[in-house]
């Protein structure tokens, strides 16, 4: 069931601003997405070959060419820590 204590907890995780106001609408845009993915359920896929794409598109990359590099300042922009140049991650490894 899609609340809007589920759409926070959602938009916590993908670290978005919700609005209060738009918590409502979302509530009810994202279960009517869920509702209509849950269609799909029922569909008969048997005879449906399964994909290894999307698209045909095959290779559609962008020349490699050199540019100038991010200022560190925008590379940092939207990291949730940080400690003068450097990212704060959680510890992962124990004390030995």
């Amino acid at each position: 069931m899609v609340d809007p204590e589920l759409v926070k907890h959602v938009a916590l995780l993908a670290r978005l601003e919700m609005p209060p106001d738009r918590l409502i609408p979302l509530t009810k845009e994202l279960a009517a997405i869920i509702q209509y993915v849950e269609q799909l359920k029922d569909l008969d896929v048997s005879k449906v070959a399964p994909l290894t794409h999307a698209s045909a598109s095959h290779d559609i990359l962008r020349d490699d060419t050199p540019q100038e590099p991010l200022s560190r300042e925008a590379a940092m922009a939207n990291a949730p820590r940080t400690e003068g140049p450097y990212y704060l991650v959680p510890r992962v490894i124990g004390e030995a």
